[in-house]
């Protein structure tokens, strides 16, 4: 998923004239989807000054602020330092090992956070990608991103009920935890709405359950039928 480091320089600097100290805003044309997606990759390579609009593309037309329609002006290249950050996007290795040891949502240990609905978490639905194993990683909590977003507005929860709704999954927010997802997507908006509550080292398991089910011996959980 994770492109090298050379590559998001190239497209970051090269192509939109992003620099180091620019101020990156992002954003979904609805609600909040895959534009945490993209706030991790800049912060995954070290470039901390950047932002989602809460809300997307419909907020911002609801609030009666400016659009244009016509091509974006040219940009002029920019020099991108990209420096990867290994521990804000882990791999099958990292996560593999936690579940095997058995360290996983432990009092003292790391918490690994499932974003997809929870009749795929419990392994009780085929999972939308053909033949790929259903359930989840032992230890695993489940947070289905959607649970984080207003159902109306499709805006990022308030801090007050973000922290309701780590709490009926059992997962602290403001300790180490590890995002999971089908593909590395809406698993950053679980690291998103951590960050917004003060855990600014909230990790996404890039590769996330597609990667993950699809590894031979992998430790999988499904509920109980």
């Amino acid at each position: 998923m994770l492109p090298s480091a050379e590559q998001f320089a190239q497209h970051a600097g090269s192509a939109l004239g992003v620099n180091n100290k620019t101020h990156v805003v992002v954003y979904d044309s609805q609600g909040i989807f895959s534009a945490p997606r993209v706030w991790m990759t800049f912060r995954t390579f070290g470039h901390e000054n950047v932002s989602v609009l809460n809300g997307g593309l419909v907020a911002w037309k609801q609030a009666n602020l400016p659009l244009e329609t016509t091509k974006p002006a040219s940009v002029t290249p920019s020099q991108f330092i990209a420096k990867l950050s290994p521990n804000l996007m882990r791999d099958f290795p990292f996560v593999d090992k936690l579940v095997r040891d058995k360290q996983v949502s432990k009092d003292n240990g790391l918490q690994i956070v499932d974003a997809r609905s929870s009749p795929r978490f419990q392994g009780t639905v085929p999972e939308p990608r053909p033949g790929l194993a259903g359930g989840h990683m032992p230890g695993s909590r489940n947070i289905p991103f959607t649970d984080l977003l207003d159902p109306k507005t499709q805006c990022l929860l308030s801090d007050d009920e973000l922290r309701q709704v780590f709490a009926r999954a059992n997962v602290d927010p403001l300790r180490p935890l590890v995002a999971s997802c089908g593909s590395g997507v809406t698993a950053c908006v679980i690291a998103l709405a951590a960050f917004q509550l003060g855990n600014k080292s909230a990790a996404v398991y890039d590769g996330s359950w597609t990667e993950y089910a699809s590894q031979p011996g992998a430790l999988i959980e499904c509920a109980k039928k």
